[in-house]
């Protein structure tokens, strides 16, 4: 658990996807930062005033430093979350086996600890998908069929093609793998 001090910036999901991916990750890049991997809360200034916000699992803490737009903590907090010295991890790795398909449906996750999985869990919509999952661990089922696992060596892979979150999962697997002490 690492500890956040006042004056660091929170970026949830929506505030990633409006800096851009690309931008977030030149930013973690350049000055590290910390991924949420369970659900955590700190106070953190918004517009107007403090609140206590909860973070979903993929929200990034930057230092202070990183110039981006996002509520501001200010008290220490301790969450629940890994530390990024530099990015040297994958993203999803794409291995479907077989023709494609499309699913409509719901990602559920099978394991509720991974934070891969946790990010995925309830994602529905239409999803395109090549075959199996061949030598991953199961993680994240779409009906009834895993379309996310994880490899031996630490990374994750995906049968699906296209859907909606594939980005942000991607971005999300990429942070994580870059993780120290994971």
């Amino acid at each position: 658990m690492p500890r956040v001090d006042a004056g660091w910036i929170v970026l949830d999901r929506p505030a990633i996807e409006s800096e851009g991916y690309d931008k977030v990750l030149g930013a973690v890049e350049s000055a590290g930062g910390i991924l949420v991997t369970y659900p955590s809360i700190v106070t953190a200034r918004g517009n107007l005033r403090s609140v206590r916000l909860a973070l979903a699992v993929g929200s990034v803490i930057l230092p202070s430093d990183s110039r981006l737009n996002g509520y501001v903590i200010t008290s220490p907090e301790w969450v629940d979350g890994c530390i990024i010295d530099k990015l040297a991890g994958m993203g999803l790795e794409h291995v479907g086996v077989g023709g494609e398909h499309e699913i409509t449906g719901r990602l559920v996750a099978y394991n509720a600890r991974d934070p891969i999985a946790l990010s995925a869990n309830g994602v529905k919509g239409v999803f395109r998908v090549r075959g199996t999952l061949p030598e991953c661990i199961p993680l994240v089922l779409l009906g009834g069929q895993p379309v996310i696992g994880a490899r031996a060596d630490g990374g994750y892979c995906t049968n699906i093609i296209e859907g909606p979150s594939m980005e942000f999962l991607n971005f999300t697997a990429r942070l994580y793998t870059s993780c120290r002490g994971r």
